[in-house]
């Protein structure tokens, strides 16, 4: 699906991806798996899910690489 909308040389509309995406050959996937992920791709949750990860990575990524100096780590002499 992200092939058929990145594609820098051939973008499509989102309509038009998922058209594309359905005609796809899904190999030995189970028919009820293919449901479900057509119906996520046509629904557009995908999108808030992406939000979602991208939010909480952001999040965790901020927590651990920003980090507020305390008092306690200037009280030790420089060598």
């Amino acid at each position: 699906m992200g092939r058929f909308l990145l594609d820098g040389r051939n973008p499509q509309p989102y309509k038009d991806a998922v058209e594309r995406f359905e005609k796809l050959d899904i190999g030995e996937i189970n028919l009820d798996c293919w449901k479900a992920v057509l119906y996520t791709v046509k629904a557009q949750s995908a999108f808030d899910h992406e939000r979602t990860l991208i939010t909480r990575t952001a999040d965790n990524l901020a927590k651990r690489l920003i980090v507020e100096p305390s008092f306690e780590d200037f009280s030790h002499p420089i060598d």
